[in-house]
């Protein structure tokens, strides 16, 4: 029996006005052709699908006079204000699965970081030297988002700015003329095509559907804004549809986009979808990314580390490795509304890097197919082996990175003939990664400027021995190597750098195409400058995994005029809530509700009210089962009143059956008139289940 269904979800609302008619049948999309051809037979059989299933709802619709909405992709019938009489009626036909109320997900980018910095970003995966033979020309990008703000300087060149370039299905903008209320879509079109080094393919051009209505995106307009993408000049041919389209949005069970992205492909169209915002926990991929057909993308840092947000794999729609690649998601520079920029992360400040190099190899060669282009950005990736435990953690792809961090130069040159693909992922044998340490300067040193700056890093692997001589070095920011190759190096750091902190990076790579990256940080301060006080976080380490239970923390805070000031040395967690003083703390991480990844802070504050925070996360993990008590000796003989000194191997708590046993395992024996027989017994003060015994045998001498 079809009933009227209405499913909350923990990020998903809803609006008792606007009701989904689904539909059973589904488009047969397997056309073949050009990627003209495609476009064209692929709109035409979802048109004659949707058209087959809704004709007799669409007739009801209009009998009672409820307005509708037709969408093609997805085989749905929007009906809004329905009255009861029409949903009684459309249950009845035997096209109608069920009827479902309109949803919204939530955006939700995390804002950080200084408004001005440089972008990062396009040169990590090499876009900016991919521009020697393409800058994008002749591809086309979009995304569905919040909008975009057409008129921003870095963006107006590269807007299509024709019939088929913008769609408004929320009704929200004023005019006809893109506009963004939020600066999420502005932000994300940056990435992929902005100018002035902001945007990975600065020579394409670009589209928008606005499918989100602030913050919030109901699936009505993101299922309209599918359509659309499919043909954006409404003519039927498909014609200037996208070579890629950006999706940086995605939340709990989303099945009505399965449909919309498999018409996407079939078009020739590559559908790039956030992973999610919600690591470190496993199986945390969001759909639609977590779809098989979504290209879903993760987030790594500058260090080239997984984002702690980034969602991991596997799949929870049919386990398969997600996200498929990671690209830079930290603190990404972007364009926003009001000819501003500024700095988000997110895997949807992640994912536009991927659409945009998209771009480039359409422009490049536009005969690659989504499997084609799938395929080659898999594995033209710099592979990254994971220390966590998602899954295939040891090789690539794994459910962290997936494949790898994407890298547009590799991939341009290869399309281009240029250049070969490194050892395919999955190619790369189960192995170890390489092991790499930067054993100077040691981390948190401070330096007045000029400073020199002597960097020694040891790397070594399982497989393949000494790989010193392969170390890549940088400084903050730039290309690996730039700083010099080899396990020695020696810098001059001017006072131009900027007072303040800065980042030494090491990188090696394995035979196995496998990398591995360390870090350290020094503090630049300027002639004259008052020297602040530094804080180090000894313990734990930085992204270790840590018992369940009491946890033990240390630091080290020295200011340059007082020394030692640990003990002032305050403790906070990531909700910025303070919860020790002191330079080895501990606290207590419950086994029941703690567990996964926490963020620590020191903060310091000198006699001058300079202020130094240090940072790491930590993971908060099942605490293994304690090993089993043992009890020397096992067994004993001794005469009346006897005594009997017992070890066990742990600490315990002592009781004897037959005579007295201190707290320490000395056991005394009765002044027994008779032969005896008793046992000593230690068990674990926290686990009375884990517990050793030993016989007590007591004998009357003869005489």
């Amino acid at each position: 029996m079809k009933t009227l269904t209405f499913l909350l979800f923990c990020v998903i609302g809803l609006n008792a006005e606007t009701l989904h008619v689904v539909f059973r049948d589904k488009a047969d999309l397997r056309v073949t052709g050009s990627r003209e051809e495609r476009g064209k037979r692929v709109l035409e059989r979802i048109h004659a699908n949707s058209n087959r299933s809704q004709g007799r709802a669409v007739a009801l619709a209009i009998r009672y006079q409820t307005p509708f909405l037709q969408l093609r992709a997805a085989n749905r019938l929007v009906l809004t204000d329905p009255p009861n009489v029409l949903l009684n009626a459309l249950l009845q036909l035997p096209e109608v699965v069920s009827i479902v109320p309109e949803r919204t997900i939530t955006l939700e980018p995390i804002i950080q970081g200084d408004p001005v910095m440089a972008s990062w970003g396009v040169p990590k995966i090499g876009a900016d030297l991919a521009w020697e033979f393409t800058r994008g020309e002749g591809a086309v990008v979009a995304n569905i988002d919040t909008g975009v703000d057409a008129s921003h300087p870095a963006l107006a060149p590269q807007y299509r700015n024709d019939a088929g370039s913008w769609y408004d299905p929320t009704g929200l903008c004023p005019s006809t003329v893109p506009c963004d209320n939020d600066g999420h879509g502005t932000h994300t079109m940056g990435t992929m095509v902005g100018a002035d080094g902001v945007g990975v393919a600065p020579g394409a051009k670009w589209i928008a559907c606005k499918g989100c209505e602030t913050n919030s995106c109901s699936d009505t307009s993101l299922l309209a804004c599918g359509d659309w993408v499919l043909d954006p000049y409404g003519d039927g041919t498909g014609r200037g549809r996208p070579n890629a389209v950006n999706c940086s949005w995605g939340g709990g069970g989303f099945p009505e986009y399965a449909p919309v992205i498999d018409a996407w492909r079939a078009a020739g169209i590559f559908p790039a979808f956030a992973n999610g915002n919600s690591g470190s926990a496993c199986a945390s991929a969001m759909e639609p990314g977590s779809f098989p057909q979504a290209f879903a993308v993760g987030a790594t840092d500058i260090y080239e580390q997984v984002a702690y947000f980034s969602s991991r794999g596997p799949s929870p729609i049919d386990g398969a490795i997600k996200p498929d690649l990671s690209a830079p998601g930290v603190d990404i520079p972007s364009t926003l509304p009001d000819n501003q920029y500024g700095v988000y992360s997110g895997t949807s400040m992640a994912t536009p890097h991927v659409a945009g190099t998209v771009a480039l190899l359409a422009s490049v060669d536009p005969s690659l197919t989504v499997d084609q282009l799938e395929d080659l950005l898999k594995r033209s990736a710099d592979h990254f082996a994971s220390s966590e435990t998602c899954g295939n953690e040891l090789t690539c792809p794994n459910n962290s990175y997936g494949w790898g961090r994407l890298n547009a130069l590799r991939a341009v040159r290869v399309a281009l003939g240029l250049d070969t693909y490194p050892v395919a992922c999955e190619e790369v044998p189960p192995a170890f990664p390489p092991h790499l340490e930067i054993v100077a300067p040691l981390n948190a040193q401070a330096y007045t400027c000029p400073a020199h700056i002597h960097a020694v890093a040891e790397a070594s692997d399982t497989e393949d021995g000494d790989l010193s001589a392969g170390i890549e070095w940088i400084v903050d920011a730039g290309r690996w190597g730039e700083r010099g190759v080899g396990p020695v190096q020696d810098w001059t750091v001017e006072c131009t750098a900027g007072s303040g902190w800065h980042t030494i990076l090491a990188r090696v790579i394995d035979s196995q195409s496998l990398a591995i990256v360390d870090t350290v940080s020094f503090k630049l301060i300027l002639p004259g400058e008052n020297q602040p006080p530094v804080t180090t976080i000894l313990a734990p380490t930085n992204g270790a995994e840590v018992p369940c239970g009491i946890i033990a923390f240390r630091a080290l805070s020295l200011d340059p005029e007082q020394g030692d000031i640990s003990t002032k040395t305050s403790w906070w967690d990531g909700k910025e809530i303070k919860f020790a003083e002191g330079a080895s703390p501990s606290r207590t991480f419950s086994c029941d509700t703690a567990l996964g990844q926490h963020t620590i802070y020191t903060k310091i504050v000198d006699a001058t009210n300079s202020v130094d925070y240090d940072q790491i996360n930590i993971t908060v993990v099942s605490a293994p089962p304690p090993p089993p008590i043992t009890l020397t000796p096992t067994s004993v003989t001794l005469a009346p009143k006897g005594k009997q000194q017992f070890t066990a191997s742990q600490p315990a708590q002592w009781t004897a059956t037959f005579g007295t046993v201190s707290s320490a395992g000395l056991y005394t024996a009765p002044a027994a008139n008779r032969d005896a027989a008793g046992t000593v017994r230690a068990c674990a003060p926290t686990n009375t289940s884990n517990c050793a015994s030993a016989t007590v045998t007591i004998k009357r001498r003869s005489r």
